[in-house]
């Protein structure tokens, strides 16, 4: 914070929003709590207690007030049950009243006190999905990768990239998923069979038909219509921002959407957030700051005719020739595949 890397307000020198660093950083009420104790409990004997004579014990005379305290204190006052055991105590309590905000930020704890553990990412990835925040899910699930193959992270990808439309993406994870499979086989074969179908392989497609057909004969297979549903999944910690910023856009009262889609990134940066405040900028005719902010989430939605689109548009009028031929080239090779190409034509 004292040098500036995080900050209250984001720029190109402070990227990441205290806020957001604290969220991600791995420390939580559990630890919070367990400080306070130890740092009480230390000041029982001090300065210099004469602990051959009578003194109070702190361990001795204090009485939790809830939960999460009671846990807090064991872990300071007791050696049989680590900080990491209660992390994970804490996480499936907290699953346990689907409470998946905190669940997942005591599973990131758990990432952090050890991040070589693969489950505790997967664990986290999951919270994360249940939240709606599949950006970073994938990462999550993507980082479990780094020390553990597993074919439930690779299929979870796999799934994510189908949504953003990524299906060469979602190929290649669901082609690793199938080489860790064991009575998942003929799931992972079934979102192949879709996949090769949306880029039209029927090569493929027939393979793996056949194959199904030797595991499971007469089991039927369904193509459902390709569509993007990426848009659908808004995280639920900014959920009714997005949405009382949609309903105040459509009102005519820009400033006011601006407004609540910028508190919504100082809550939690999204790529959605980002990519609605880009819009609006460009309604009010700001576009080289609605180009900052859409930049920002290109990556995330490289894969949506309707952004690359806009994206063509945007960086057009900005005279921003190398990446206006960028996006065009990639909305060649995104929008034939659909059969609807209506939307793409108009953009936003």
């Amino acid at each position: 914070v004292l040098s500036k890397t995080i900050d209250e307000k984001p720029d190109e020198y402070a990227p990441v929003l205290n806020r957001a660093f604290q969220d991600n950083y791995g420390f939580t009420i559990l630890d919070r709590q367990v400080g306070h104790h130890r740092v009480t409990n230390l000041s029982y004997h001090w300065p210099f207690v004469d602990e051959k004579q009578a003194y109070v014990d702190y361990r001795q005379v204090y009485r939790p007030v809830s939960v999460i305290d009671s846990m807090a204190f064991h872990v300071m006052a007791s050696q049989d049950e680590s900080l990491t055991e209660s992390h994970l105590k804490l996480a499936k309590l907290f699953e346990e009243r689907n409470d998946f905000w905190n669940a997942f930020r005591e599973y990131n704890a758990l990432t952090k006190i050890n991040p070589y553990w693969s489950p505790y990412f997967r664990k986290a990835a999951d919270c994360l999905l249940k939240l709606a925040d599949l950006p970073r899910a994938f990462r999550y699930y993507e980082r479990s990768l780094e020390y553990d193959e597993s074919f439930y992270a690779r299929y979870r990808m796999g799934e994510i990239l189908m949504l953003k439309n990524d299906v060469s993406g979602a190929i290649r994870q669901f082609e690793q998923a199938l080489a860790l499979a064991g009575e998942e086989r003929i799931q992972v074969l079934a979102k192949l069979h879709t996949a090769y179908a949306y880029l039209g392989d029927r090569e493929k497609m027939n393979r793996v038909r056949k194959e199904i057909a030797s595991i499971r004969p007469g089991q039927k297979l369904t193509v459902p219509p390709r569509s993007y549903l990426y848009l659908n999944y808004v995280p639920a910690r900014i959920n009714n921002f997005i949405v009382g910023a949609d309903s105040l856009a459509a009102l005519g009262q820009t400033e006011a959407a601006q407004r609540l889609l910028q508190e919504s990134i100082d809550v939690l940066d999204t790529p959605i957030a980002h990519r609605k405040l880009g819009e609006e900028l460009y309604r009010v005719r700001k576009p080289e700051e609605a180009l900052t902010h859409l930049l920002r989430v290109s990556d995330e939605y490289f894969f949506d005719p309707a952004f690359l689109s806009f994206m063509v548009l945007l960086t057009t009028e900005t005279a921003d020739t190398v990446r206006a031929n960028t996006y065009r080239e990639q909305l060649r090779r995104v929008a034939p595949a659909f059969e609807n190409t209506q939307d793409q034509e108009k953009g936003f």
